[in-house]
């Protein structure tokens, strides 16, 4: 699998790139919650995430799916950090 391209020009490391790449496919299927910050990311939607890599015809291993879950953790940490 090739190395997802970034606008900004960053590396992704090659040991990353599967769940990097997993996470680039379902990046808009969050779910939010609106709060006095404004709309803020709770997490992905499982559903919405299973249905779109299987239309993707991509199968996830329980290694990267551990993975994107990590990832998922670290934007919902840095979309509170923006916020406040």
């Amino acid at each position: 699998m090739s190395a997802p391209k970034l606008a900004d020009g960053d590396v992704i490391w090659t040991c990353n790139v599967e769940a990097v790449s997993t996470f680039l496919a379902v990046q808009t299927q969050w779910r939010t919650v609106a709060t006095m910050l404004g709309v803020t990311p709770t997490g992905l939607d499982y559903a919405a995430v299973e249905a779109g890599l299987r239309l993707a015809g991509r199968e996830v291993s329980p290694e990267t799916w551990a993975d994107v879950q990590r990832i998922e953790s670290g934007a919902i940490r840095g979309s509170l950090e923006d916020k406040g």
